[in-house]
C-alpha cells in the first residue's frame, strides 16, 4: 500500500512539473555545427566554445582536419542552447620547459610552468573580443561559418 502511494505521489509530481524528468531541468539544447576558417583556410585542431549567458551554459567542440565542429553541451554532439551566444576559439600549443632526460628524475625542484604558444591570434580566445558572437535560433543551425580574420 505505501508502496502505491509513494508511485502515485511521484507520478503526480512528474505530471505537474510539465518537463521531461530525463532532462533534469536542463535547458533546451539545438544541433550547432560547421566549420572554422582561419585566413580563409579550415582550422584544424582547434577548441570552439559558445556559451550561452541567458541559460548559463557553454558548449564545446575540437575541430576535426577540415576545421568543422559539432557542439556538445551535455551529451557527445548535443549541441547548444539557443539563443544569443558569446564565442571563442582557440588553438595553441604548450611549450614544456623541462631539461631532457628530466621527467624521469625525482627531485624536490618545481619544474617550471609550460609556455603557451598561440597559433591564431589570442583575441579569439576571449569571447568579448573575438567579434564572433551570433544568434542560435530555436531551430539550431547545422551551417555555422566562424570566419576568423586579422
Amino acid at each position: 500500500m505505501m508502496a502505491r502511494w509513494m508511485l502515485l505521489l511521484t507520478s503526480i509530481m512528474i505530471g505537474c512539473s510539465g518537463q521531461d524528468p530525463s532532462l533534469n531541468g536542463r535547458p533546451k539544447v539545438v544541433v550547432a555545427m560547421g566549420t572554422v576558417l582561419y585566413k580563409g583556410a579550415p582550422l584544424p585542431d582547434a577548441s570552439v566554445i559558445f556559451t550561452n549567458l541567458e541559460s548559463a551554459t557553454t558548449a564545446y567542440a575540437q575541430t576535426d582536419s577540415a576545421g568543422n565542429f559539432k557542439l556538445t553541451t551535455f551529451n557527445k554532439g548535443d549541441g547548444a542552447a539557443p539563443g544569443k551566444q558569446a564565442v571563442s576559439v582557440r588553438k595553441l600549443e604548450m611549450i614544456v620547459k623541462t631539461k631532457q632526460g628530466a621527467e624521469n628524475e625525482i627531485s624536490s625542484v618545481i619544474p617550471p610552468m609550460p609556455e603557451e604558444r598561440w597559433l591564431i591570434p589570442k583575441k579569439f580566445g576571449s569571447p568579448e573580443l573575438s567579434g564572433l558572437g551570433l544568434e542560435l535560433p530555436d531551430t539550431g543551425n547545422p551551417k555555422i561559418i566562424l570566419d576568423l580574420k586579422d
